[in-house]
């Protein structure tokens, strides 16, 4: 149960034209009259209309609308952002909404409340991500940079659009679907099912749905496990072909021979595969002596593994975890030992600092069907 004191937190997060707005207002006018309301905007797209429909809706409290237009939340704005919560926390006004940016990471919204200053007089009392039914889909398969949309507040943001998407989906307690009535009812189907297996725990509603479910394609969810590294040159290889396009999301560990330090962070949002340098395969100390012990301990009673979990449309499990397993190294080159794995040939990209990644373009084989939005 919740300190009473406590300034409840309500975070919507969604992409570019979802309707975010739209569903602030419904909740503005569904609240308690006696409860006074401000709302940061960080999302501004929507038009003045909308943003005066939200002064209409706060009423007399329509002051306590505070908009940080010029920027994200999450990079540019942090300290701004955070300085405004604390204002407003302290205002002892009975809820704050915060209406973030299209490209927002509701994880990081939710550290930066967590870690701040004022962190126990406020907690988030609701996640909630809005899904555009009718664009969705294009979307979260489209292989487009946030760049080349126009949407990115750092030059060196090299996000995807699917992983945006993705991040807004895994972190919400509550997922809204805008727009249901202009898609098929297959699509809305195959969409309600995806989200339900993208985060089982969400609570999922559709504004608009007037139709009966219809779902052509099972989603399947399949973890690959292993004791032993990938070889490089064969992996390389694998994610090139289109072995992995019925894969809608896959998220996990990996290890590769010739990188023996970290972690590999394996990610596939959508049309995109991500392999990124990780943390270190044990925890790090607080010296340098300290890490070079925890390494040598490490490398004597630790283990390394491989464990991803594969989420896909009509997916064959057991050809992926044959090519999978293809890829792993042989009994011999397991006997060579990790001081020659790493003269084997590796084509990834050298990852220099923490979190370099080398990206992938999921090839979509023919046959293979992704429900398109008309």
């Amino acid at each position: 149960m919740h300190n009473p004191h406590k300034l409840p937190i309500t975070v919507i997060s969604g992409f570019t034209n979802t309707g975010k707005t739209s569903v602030l207002v419904d909740l503005l006018h569904k609240r308690n009259v006696d409860q006074q309301s401000a709302i940061i905007m960080n999302d501004i797209a929507e038009t003045v209309t909308e943003t005066n429909k939200v002064r209409e809706a706060l009423g007399k409290d329509s002051h306590l609308l505070l908009e940080l237009p010029n920027g994200c939340i999450c990079c540019t704005l942090k300290d701004v952002f955070l300085q405004t919560v604390e204002q407003i926390a302290e205002s002892g006004v009975n809820h704050l909404y915060i209406e973030s940016n299209a490209t927002a990471e509701p994880s990081l919204i939710q550290g930066f409340l967590e870690e701040s200053v004022f962190a126990d007089r406020v907690y988030i009392q609701n996640m909630i991500t809005i899904i555009d039914a009718a664009t969705f889909l294009t979307d979260f398969f489209s292989t487009d940079e946030l760049r080349d949309r126009g949407l990115v507040a750092l030059t060196h943001d090299d996000r995807m659009t699917s992983e945006v998407l993705t991040e807004q989906i895994e972190y919400a307690d509550t997922l809204m679907v805008t727009k249901g009535d202009l898609v098929k009812d297959a699509d809305l189907a195959f969409l309600k099912e995806m989200l339900a297996t993208l985060n089982p725990k969400a609570k999922i509603t559709v504004v608009g749905q007037n139709k009966r479910d219809t779902i052509n394609q099972k989603i399947d969810t399949f973890i690959f496990t292993a004791e032993k590294p990938f070889h490089p040159l064969r992996l390389h290889a694998a994610l090139q072909t289109d072995a992995f396009s019925s894969i809608l999301r896959a998220r996990g560990i990996a290890w590769i021979a010739t990188r023996p330090v970290y972690k590999v962070q394996w990610s596939q949002t959508g049309s995109i595969c991500s392999l990124e340098s990780g943390g270190p395969w044990w925890n790090r100390g607080a010296s340098e002596k300290e890490n070079q012990f925890n390494a040598q301990w490490f490398e004597l009673c630790g283990s390394r593994f491989q464990n991803i979990e594969f989420i896909g449309a009509e997916m064959n499990v057991e050809q992926l975890q044959k090519l999978l397993e293809s890829c792993l190294l042989t009994d011999v080159e397991m006997k060579l030992g990790s001081d020659l794995w790493l003269h084997f040939d590796d084509p990834f990209e050298q990852w220099e600092h923490y979190m370099d990644r080398s990206l992938f373009t999921v090839k979509r084989c023919e046959h293979h069907h992704v429900h398109e939005v008309h």
